[in-house]
């Protein structure tokens, strides 16, 4: 797990997916001896914060979003704000 952020990120549906199988324990105790044991605790950390914000984000999205199941926080109108913004200064 010592790995660029992508490695990292790539990780994430993989313990989200296979949770149930996995343990972190075990885990935890096969990377200790190379001292990578916080990594994995620090992953958990952020994992468990990345779903609290989708969770967050697709609450608030907007009924478009939804229905093409995409997390965002853009509503329709900030795209009609920001296309008015561009015509207005040409």
């Amino acid at each position: 797990m010592s790995g660029t952020p992508r490695i990292i990120t790539a990780l994430v549906p993989v313990l989200v997916l296979h949770i149930d199988e996995l343990n972190l324990n075990a885990v935890r105790a096969k990377l200790a001896p190379v001292g990578l044991q916080r990594r994995l605790d620090w992953l958990i950390d952020n994992i468990t914060h990345a779903i609290q914000t989708l969770q967050d984000v697709l609450a608030s999205s907007s009924t478009i979003s939804r229905r093409w199941r995409i997390a965002t926080a853009l509503q329709p109108q900030d795209f009609v704000d920001a296309l008015r913004a561009a015509f207005a200064s040409h």
